[in-house]
């Protein structure tokens, strides 16, 4: 259920920063926002986090009656959870496609090479250099690209 911020509820036992509130007929796991709140104090909703509802002690200057209805609804742990938990999915995916697309780029190297060098070979002496020289431009870019993920 959400609770919004600037409603008004009582403390069930001790915060101590934290513990239970009551507020909107419901129990609420909560934070103290300063300090400790006695048993039965009034206290108004002025955040909450992963945790639970944070909270503080009801001002005498505070206005007495309905509650305050600021338009904001907090959202409950368990959705914040739930956010964050998509966060962290839509940054893992990103993360798994740039790591795609470095290894896609940095595999060409040694084909490149290979082919560079087996071109070279076929032109100095044919089918058997051909064959020769692409497997030292594997092996070449093979240690070039060796170097550059040592260095990264």
């Amino acid at each position: 259920m959400n609770v919004r911020s600037g409603a008004r509820g009582k403390t069930i036992g001790r915060l101590s920063p934290c513990g239970e509130i009551f507020v909107e007929g419901f129990r609420h796991p909560a934070r103290a926002e300063f300090g400790m709140l006695a048993p039965a104090t009034p206290v108004v909703v002025v955040g909450s986090n992963e945790f639970g509802l944070v909270v503080r002690p009801m001002a005498e200057n505070d206005p007495v009656g309905p509650e305050i209805d600021t338009g904001v609804v907090l959202p409950t742990p368990a959705e914040k959870i739930e956010e964050r938990t998509e966060q962290t999915a839509e940054a893992l995916e990103r993360a798994r496609e740039e790591l795609r697309a470095y290894f896609v780029t940095l595999l060409v190297l040694p084909f490149i090479s290979g082919a560079a060098f087996a071109g070279i070979g076929y032109w100095a002496g044919g089918d058997v250099w051909a064959v020769v020289g692409l497997f030292f431009g594997l092996v070449l870019g093979a240690i070039g690209l060796l170097k550059l993920f040592l260095a990264s």
